[in-house]
Protein backbone atom coordinates (compact mmCIF):
# COMPACT_ATOMS: atom_id res chain seq x y z
CA UNK A 1 0.00 0.00 0.00
CA UNK A 2 1.35 3.58 -1.04
CA UNK A 3 1.60 5.46 2.10
CA UNK A 4 0.21 8.71 0.57
CA UNK A 5 -3.33 10.29 -0.20
CA UNK A 6 -2.72 11.94 -3.27
CA UNK A 7 -6.40 11.45 -4.96
CA UNK A 8 -5.99 10.29 -8.52
CA UNK A 9 -9.50 10.40 -9.99
CA UNK A 10 -12.37 12.79 -10.10
CA UNK A 11 -15.58 11.42 -11.03
CA UNK A 12 -18.48 13.76 -11.55
CA UNK A 13 -22.49 13.28 -12.04
CA UNK A 14 -25.95 15.33 -11.27
CA UNK A 15 -27.39 14.96 -7.76
CA UNK A 16 -30.77 14.62 -9.46
CA UNK A 17 -29.32 11.08 -11.00
CA UNK A 18 -28.47 9.78 -7.95
CA UNK A 19 -30.04 7.47 -4.94
CA UNK A 20 -28.16 8.78 -2.07
CA UNK A 21 -29.82 7.55 1.32
CA UNK A 22 -31.47 10.71 3.41
CA UNK A 23 -29.40 9.04 6.29
CA UNK A 24 -26.15 8.86 7.24
CA UNK A 25 -23.91 6.19 6.63
CA UNK A 26 -20.47 4.97 6.58
CA UNK A 27 -19.65 3.39 3.47
CA UNK A 28 -22.17 3.17 0.29
CA UNK A 29 -21.13 1.02 -2.77
CA UNK A 30 -20.65 2.43 -5.88
CA UNK A 31 -23.23 0.69 -7.99
CA UNK A 32 -25.93 1.76 -5.70
CA UNK A 33 -25.44 5.78 -6.11
CA UNK A 34 -26.62 6.29 -9.21
CA UNK A 35 -30.31 5.96 -10.63
CA UNK A 36 -30.39 3.08 -13.74
CA UNK A 37 -28.72 4.32 -17.19
CA UNK A 38 -26.67 7.20 -15.96
CA UNK A 39 -23.04 6.65 -14.96
CA UNK A 40 -20.24 8.97 -13.37
CA UNK A 41 -18.01 10.78 -15.73
CA UNK A 42 -13.92 10.80 -15.27
CA UNK A 43 -12.40 14.32 -15.37
CA UNK A 44 -9.40 13.54 -17.46
CA UNK A 45 -6.15 15.70 -17.47
CA UNK A 46 -6.23 16.46 -13.87
CA UNK A 47 -3.26 18.27 -12.87
CA UNK A 48 -0.78 15.61 -11.12
CA UNK A 49 -0.69 16.89 -7.38
CA UNK A 50 -3.30 19.81 -7.96
CA UNK A 51 -6.50 18.16 -6.65
CA UNK A 52 -7.52 19.11 -2.57
CA UNK A 53 -10.49 17.54 -0.87
CA UNK A 54 -11.54 19.59 2.85
CA UNK A 55 -14.40 18.47 4.97
CA UNK A 56 -14.60 20.71 8.03
CA UNK A 57 -16.97 20.47 10.45
CA UNK A 58 -19.19 23.44 11.88
CA UNK A 59 -21.97 24.58 14.53
CA UNK A 60 -25.11 26.51 13.23
CA UNK A 61 -28.06 27.50 15.97
CA UNK A 62 -29.58 24.29 14.16
CA UNK A 63 -26.40 21.85 14.51
CA UNK A 64 -23.38 20.32 13.39
CA UNK A 65 -22.93 20.63 9.29
CA UNK A 66 -19.94 20.15 7.28
CA UNK A 67 -18.55 22.29 4.79
CA UNK A 68 -16.99 20.37 1.90
CA UNK A 69 -14.24 22.01 -0.60
CA UNK A 70 -13.23 20.29 -3.94
CA UNK A 71 -10.51 21.43 -5.77
CA UNK A 72 -8.42 20.60 -8.74
CA UNK A 73 -6.61 22.68 -11.92
CA UNK A 74 -7.00 21.36 -15.71
CA UNK A 75 -3.62 21.28 -18.33
CA UNK A 76 -4.81 24.00 -21.01
CA UNK A 77 -7.78 25.79 -22.11
CA UNK A 78 -9.65 23.15 -23.92
CA UNK A 79 -13.47 22.99 -25.49
CA UNK A 80 -13.70 19.65 -24.79
CA UNK A 81 -13.36 20.31 -21.37
CA UNK A 82 -15.27 23.48 -21.25
CA UNK A 83 -18.15 21.25 -22.80
CA UNK A 84 -17.72 18.67 -19.89
CA UNK A 85 -17.75 21.32 -16.93
CA UNK A 86 -20.68 23.02 -18.64
CA UNK A 87 -22.98 20.23 -18.03
CA UNK A 88 -22.31 20.48 -14.33
CA UNK A 89 -23.09 24.91 -14.03
CA UNK A 90 -26.18 25.65 -12.30
CA UNK A 91 -26.69 22.40 -10.95
CA UNK A 92 -26.04 20.08 -7.79
CA UNK A 93 -23.38 17.98 -8.45
CA UNK A 94 -21.75 14.58 -6.69
CA UNK A 95 -17.84 13.87 -6.91
CA UNK A 96 -16.83 10.43 -6.12
CA UNK A 97 -12.42 10.88 -5.43
CA UNK A 98 -10.33 8.31 -5.14
CA UNK A 99 -6.78 8.34 -3.72
CA UNK A 100 -3.41 6.55 -4.59
CA UNK A 101 -4.45 4.03 -1.74
CA UNK A 102 -7.26 2.91 -3.80
CA UNK A 103 -10.22 5.04 -1.07
CA UNK A 104 -12.78 6.46 -2.60
CA UNK A 105 -15.15 8.96 -0.93
CA UNK A 106 -18.78 10.23 -1.87
CA UNK A 107 -18.64 13.99 -1.82
CA UNK A 108 -22.22 15.63 -1.66
CA UNK A 109 -24.14 18.11 -2.53
CA UNK A 110 -21.51 20.56 -4.33
CA UNK A 111 -21.68 23.24 -6.65
CA UNK A 112 -19.55 24.26 -9.76
CA UNK A 113 -17.01 27.46 -9.53
CA UNK A 114 -14.02 28.23 -12.23
CA UNK A 115 -11.23 30.54 -12.59
CA UNK A 116 -9.53 30.11 -16.33
CA UNK A 117 -6.13 31.77 -16.66
CA UNK A 118 -4.07 32.04 -20.61
CA UNK A 119 -0.63 33.13 -19.31
CA UNK A 120 0.45 36.74 -19.81
CA UNK A 121 3.96 35.45 -19.68
CA UNK A 122 5.46 31.79 -20.92
CA UNK A 123 6.86 30.82 -17.86
CA UNK A 124 3.22 30.27 -15.95
CA UNK A 125 0.57 27.60 -16.34
CA UNK A 126 -2.09 27.59 -18.97
CA UNK A 127 -4.76 26.10 -16.96
CA UNK A 128 -8.69 25.80 -15.49
CA UNK A 129 -9.21 25.79 -11.72
CA UNK A 130 -12.04 24.18 -10.47
CA UNK A 131 -13.71 24.26 -7.66
CA UNK A 132 -16.48 22.27 -5.89
CA UNK A 133 -18.19 23.65 -2.55
CA UNK A 134 -20.99 22.55 -0.98
CA UNK A 135 -22.62 22.01 2.55
CA UNK A 136 -24.07 18.75 4.23
CA UNK A 137 -25.64 17.79 7.46
CA UNK A 138 -23.15 14.31 7.29
CA UNK A 139 -19.43 13.29 6.56
CA UNK A 140 -18.40 12.11 3.33
CA UNK A 141 -18.60 8.09 3.20
CA UNK A 142 -16.66 5.83 1.65
CA UNK A 143 -17.39 4.54 -1.43
CA UNK A 144 -16.63 0.24 -2.22
CA UNK A 145 -15.82 -0.17 -5.59
CA UNK A 146 -17.68 -2.85 -7.05
CA UNK A 147 -15.98 -5.50 -8.61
Amino acid sequence: MRNFSVITTVQLALLKHCRIPSYPVSRIKLSSILHTGYHFEVIPDVKPLSCSFEETEKDSDAGTYFEKELRFELSKLRPELSVLLNRYTNNRVVAVITDANGYSWLIYPLIRTIKRSLPGTAKKANLTEVNFLGKGIWESPCVEIDS
